[in-house]
């Protein structure tokens, strides 16, 4: 409600990366109705929310049912963190520490990237 672009295009929200499942599971019931109550002011734009990159049934549960109960569309990426060879930013370069490398790398970036093309380009 405080944005400056009242009306964009297109609210892509990625949610729960950094979120362990017990969380979700705590705040579970504050968490929809915070995103339910910030994709709804975008009403007249289309949202697509991400299911995590890392798989976790709870969160894409989570996720797909405020997707549903706000007419958002869903990028599901979940099946990307299953590839760390190719995906994750260690397949491409060693890191000092360890967190690093397990984030997207520029292949597993560029696979996101894909992922959200294809939802947009359904329009």
């Amino acid at each position: 409600s405080q944005s400056d672009i009242k009306t964009p295009d297109y609210v892509i929200v990625q949610i729960g990366e950094n979120m362990a499942e017990k969380d979700i599971e705590i705040h579970e019931r504050i968490l929809r109705s915070k995103y339910i109550e910030l994709l709804n002011n975008f009403a007249n734009s289309t949202c697509i929310i991400t299911l995590p990159y890392w798989l976790s049934s709870k969160k894409n549960y989570v996720f797909t049912d405020i997707a549903i109960a706000t007419n958002s569309y869903i990028a599901d990426l979940s099946h990307l963190g299953s590839d760390p060879n190719s995906n994750n930013a260690s397949s491409e370069k060693d890191y000092n520490h360890p967190g690093v490398g397990v984030h997207p790398g520029d292949k597993g970036m560029k696979r996101i990237a894909d992922v959200l093309f294809s939802v947009i380009n359904t329009k």
